[in-house]
């Protein structure tokens, strides 16, 4: 009958396996600056840079909002096993000049990783090709493919580093060109240097 309602009822998404985090942090000691239009957090090694499908309160953002008592804004991600600094807006207008920033690469985004080198020099310029997938490990190739992604770094140092209970690890210093997830880790790997 064209004049009786449907109901269609509504979709949930379950999560029989959620993934969980740490959070137990000082919050506001891992503030490194702020100022009225952003953060600067010290984001731990870990943990979620923003909000997942599967978790909506163990990550760096939702935790610092609760610490700050104040609404914040995604900028850039670091990925969950990155420590580092990450910038959060506190308004829509910087995080827009922020992103025009990074797009335009007038930001440096430097790292240092700890690699697995046997005496050898990695060489100081990478790019290789990621291909476009959700999953991980990435896959990533050094011979151009319509449609994937570009990743682009140079190394600026690489130095013998002694860690106990392994040998020929190397620590390198990181410009990273392009911004793609898990692009350092890829990167490395596929020329033979894993992190």
């Amino acid at each position: 009958d064209p004049n009786q309602s449907v109901s269609y009822g509504h979709l949930m998404r379950v999560h029989t396996k959620p993934r969980r985090y740490d959070v137990n942090y000082d919050w506001k000691s891992r503030v490194v600056f702020e100022h009225e239009d952003f953060v600067i957090l010290n984001k731990p090694s870990g943990l979620p840079s923003h909000p997942s499908v599967d978790n909506v309160i163990e990550n760096s953002l939702t935790q610092l909002e609760r610490a700050l008592n104040l609404k914040l804004l995604i900028s850039h991600r670091l990925d969950t096993t990155t420590e580092g600094l990450i910038v959060y807006g506190k308004k829509t207008e910087f995080v827009k000049a922020f992103n025009m920033q990074l797009q335009s690469k007038n930001i440096e985004k430097k790292y240092v990783a700890l690699i697995q080198a046997l005496g050898e020099k990695l060489p100081t310029h990478l790019i290789h090709y990621m291909e476009p997938s959700p999953r991980a490990p990435k896959k990533v190739s050094q011979i151009f493919t319509e449609g994937w992604d570009e990743c682009e770094l140079l190394i600026e140092e690489q130095k013998d580093y002694e860690v106990e209970g392994l040998n020929d690890v190397q620590l390198i210093r990181i410009n990273l060109l392009t911004g793609r997830t898990h692009q350092i880790r890829a990167q490395l790997s596929e020329t033979g240097y894993p992190l």
